[in-house]
């Protein structure tokens, strides 16, 4: 690159043709070590992006479908290689392969008149992580704004940000986090079946899940009265990460994130009460960690203001247990009497509701014809 310089981009198609031979070769292999060759390879394609993106240089539909015919190689590369940055070249090229391709299809329809597009798709192409992730925290403002520019191609917008999730980069990532959490005002299936998928991920890290389960507590208070549809695959994420993992941070993540949706989905959670109960005590009993009983007290005295008065009814037979638990916590668990007494004040408020309910006084005119 430093001897030839710009000479690289002079002979495209060849050049491709030959790169091309090098990948689909080295992917063929049972693994990777370090590989200059490879290397100084993925740096010439990330050139050739780079300059197509900013109009320097016209890569034709040849070019592009050759292009296109790297991304299995390069992710067969990413899993093979043992070398950290071949394997991080192999999947920030591929993401950067897949969103060109996007991004063509859609200047070929002649929305490049718009600048503010044009230089967004221009920078979710950059092979540079700082310019791309600065292009997803835009694009997530102009979503929160409503922007024309997101109503109009939300499918081509929402497709980018998926190719970009699966990045190894937490920048990235949460930029992508945070962005699909707002396009979930038109595409909310999608949205919460992504991030579903990445709070379930074990390969992530804790930050990042928790992230995750934060950005589909959002989705839910966007989409409000539409929630109840979604309530089966929300809850059932949750409680699946609350029950398989030993890291605290996530169980508490969890069981905070679903006494938030619990306030919305109040009727549709009705199946899920038990469960939650017994989660509740059996966190409360068993775990070691004092924040997830903090997150456990807190989830109840959720599902207690949720259902108010009618708790008589849908837990006639539990209540009573609830309530010794809760006075037994408060002289054996001082560290946790704010949330013990918070729950019991609850309590204490909805019995009195439910013996001594309020007078409402009603005053009926009638107008005679």
């Amino acid at each position: 690159l430093q001897k030839y310089g710009e000479k690289l981009l002079t002979n495209t198609s060849q050049m491709l043709e030959l790169i091309g031979t090098i990948v689909r070769g080295r992917s063929e292999q049972d693994s990777i070590d370090t590989d200059d060759i490879l290397i100084t390879t993925f740096k010439i394609v990330s050139t050739y992006l780079h300059h197509d993106g900013r109009g320097e240089v016209r890569l034709s539909d040849a070019d592009r479908d050759l292009l296109k015919s790297l991304l299995a190689p390069l992710s067969r590369i990413s899993t093979i290689s043992t070398c950290p940055q071949i394997a991080t070249l192999s999947r920030d090229l591929r993401v950067a392969i897949a969103t060109r391709i996007r991004v063509k299809g859609m200047e070929d329809k002649e929305i490049g008149s718009d600048l503010k597009l044009s230089d967004l798709l221009r920078d979710l192409n950059d092979p540079l992580i700082s310019s791309r992730a600065h292009a997803i925290v835009y694009l997530g403002k102009l979503v929160a704004g409503r922007h024309e520019v997101v109503t109009d191609h939300i499918d081509l917008l929402q497709s980018i940000v998926l190719d970009n999730i699966s990045h190894h980069d937490s920048y990235i990532f949460l930029a992508c986090v945070k962005c699909l959490s707002l396009m979930s005002w038109w595409k909310t299936s999608s949205v919460i079946n992504c991030l579903a998928g990445e709070i379930e991920k074990t390969s992530r890290t804790t930050e990042d899940r928790v992230k995750c389960m934060e950005a589909l507590v959002h989705v839910i208070n966007i989409t409000n009265e539409l929630t109840p549809a979604y309530t089966h695959q929300v809850i059932n994420t949750l409680l699946g990460c609350l029950h398989n993992t030993r890291d605290g941070v996530i169980r508490v993540s969890a069981l905070s994130c679903i006494a938030e949706v619990y306030k919305y989905t109040r009727f549709t959670s009705h199946s899920y009460l038990q469960e939650l109960l017994e989660t509740i005590r059996n966190t409360i009993e068993y775990d070691s960690e004092i924040l997830s009983k903090k997150a456990a007290l807190f989830l109840l005295t959720n599902i207690l203001q949720a259902h108010g008065r009618h708790i008589f009814y849908e837990l006639e037979e539990e209540l009573l247990q609830i309530y010794r638990l809760l006075k037994t916590l408060i002289s054996t668990q001082p560290e946790m009497e704010l949330e013990i007494l918070s729950a019991l004040t609850t309590l204490s408020d909805i019995v009195k509701d439910f013996i001594f309910p309020k007078t409402l006084i009603k005053h009926e005119v009638k107008i005679l014809p």
